[in-house]
């Protein structure tokens, strides 16, 4: 099986095809604008998606909500009763263990809560940056 197949990700499509035009020729312009074209579709057409492989999204949001409160996202799970009235339909009930505290480690509980102050529970925003950044690696 080639090697470019067994890349996996988010973007796994457009990266299989980067990989497989760079491994084939890498100095041609027309494969590397065919390749930008390609990445910036595909990435356009998942902007008016829902997130539908992963609820993530949510779990970030609902944490960044929480960090932004003052409230310690490793103490309480989003069931917990102490924290019943910071809970929105719209993220709430789409947030995956909800029995379970945060899983993710403190610098991304700083980058939560600093996107849930400038986006809020907008997902649109949120995913403005993910798509910043997976752009800027």
């Amino acid at each position: 099986m080639p090697q470019y197949i067994l890349r996996r990700g988010r973007r796994h499509h457009a990266r299989i095809y980067i990989v497989y035009i760079s491994k084939k020729d890498c100095g041609n312009r027309k494969y590397l604008t065919a390749t930008i074209v390609l990445a910036l579709a595909v990435r356009t057409v998942a902007w008016f998606c829902p997130p539908e492989f992963t609820t993530d999204f949510y779990r970030y949001v609902w944490d960044g909500k929480i960090a932004s409160e003052g409230i310690n996202p490793y103490r309480y799970p989003p069931v917990a009763e102490e924290i019943k009235q910071y809970r929105t339909p719209g993220i709430y009930n789409k947030i995956n263990h909800k029995k379970v505290s945060t899983g993710y480690g403190p610098a991304a509980q700083y980058i939560f809560r600093g996107l849930y102050f400038v986006f809020g529970e907008t997902i649109a925003g949120w995913r403005l940056f993910f798509f910043i950044r997976d752009y800027h690696r």
